[in-house]
């Protein structure tokens, strides 16, 4: 959070030449109890006139247990694909709207004897899933108030929805407030949504340099379903930090770094739900000649109790007039 805001207050006393903004690494929380809830994904803002279509997909590694070697009210052990459709459209010079269209589908997987002997090469604890078969499926909650028992299917996700407005535009500084809503289609029965709507306020700031750009966001949410999981729901803050360096060799590309996370909306006892999600990111984006995009990241965590293992994605970004 502090690295955020110094960002923010640096890149207001830096000038460089005009480049193109950084896109980051669409990179989202994917702990399932985490997805219940509006999950900020960082995004640039479009520039002026310009609209564009993103399709992107993750595979991540999920094993998340409220107690071992037997999870009592929480259990997560999975292998979950997202793909999220995502619009982008600049209405004016000053403000711009977002639509993002998910789907998903948890499974079983194939990765277990692959981390078990990774985890094994490094030293490093296998986070539980020696306690459970390999490449088994489980996602369950229980408590007097709220329970599932979820089976692997297609689900669709929780539509998020957002209007930016640029109150700050220089030659190579962009800083914008944001309004954003998380709309609840997901199942809630099935454990993917919380059933309540979420509403959210960001600040954004992109800074572009000729070689080196950085792009920051802050989001307060305040969801207002108050009751969940036996317990109170409160408002929670998430943060992104994403460098990018604008590389000639081997070949031309933009190489990013992204921290993000912030704090839970739980407050249940079980550090699954309620301890701070962080992860940490590494990908490289690609400009086509045809003028789209491809970005394509691995994600690691950095607080192993509450976000998923590890995940990749990879994401193609169009402009709409080429569709």
């Amino acid at each position: 959070m502090r690295h955020v805001i110094f960002l923010i207050i640096l890149s207001t006393y830096i000038s460089h030449a005009h480049a193109e903004p950084l896109q980051p690494l669409a990179v989202s929380q994917n702990n399932p109890a985490m997805l219940r809830f509006f999950t900020p994904v960082a995004l640039a803002t479009p520039q002026e006139g310009r609209t564009s279509i993103s399709f992107k997909q993750s595979y991540s590694s999920i094993f998340l247990a409220d107690q071992l070697p037997n999870a009592k009210h929480y259990l997560a052990d999975m292998e979950l694909y997202l793909a999220e459709l995502k619009l982008a459209h600049s209405i004016n010079s000053t403000s711009s709207i977002y639509l993002q269209l998910p789907i998903l589908r948890p499974n079983a997987g194939i990765l277990d004897p692959f981390l078990h002997q990774y985890h094994q090469a490094l030293s490093l604890p296998n986070g539980g899933r020696e306690y459970r078969p390999e490449n088994s499926y489980a996602y369950q909650y229980s408590q007097t108030s709220k329970h599932w028992d979820s089976q692997p299917r297609w689900d669709i996700g929780n539509i998020q929805a957002q209007w930016r407005y640029i109150w700050r535009k220089q030659e190579n500084l962009q800083v914008s407030n944001a309004v954003a809503i998380k709309i609840p289609t997901a199942p809630s029965s099935r454990g993917w949504s919380n059933g309540g709507t979420d509403i959210a306020l960001g600040m954004i700031a992109a800074w572009q340099g000729t070689t080196w750009a950085s792009h920051a966001e802050v989001w307060y949410t305040h969801p207002l379903k108050r009751q969940d999981l036996g317990g109170d729901i409160r408002d929670y803050i998430r943060s992104n930090l994403s460098l990018g360096y604008n590389a000639l060799y081997p070949f031309k590309a933009t190489w990013i770094a992204q921290v993000q996370g912030g704090n839970s909306p739980y407050q249940t006892g079980i550090a699954a739900l309620d301890q701070s999600p962080w992860l940490i990111s590494a990908g490289i984006q690609v400009k086509q000649a045809s003028g789209n995009t491809w970005r394509m990241s691995f994600v690691e965590n950095i607080t192993q109790s509450s976000t998923q293992d590890f995940g990749i994605n990879i994401e193609i970004q169009m402009p709409i007039q080429q569709l």
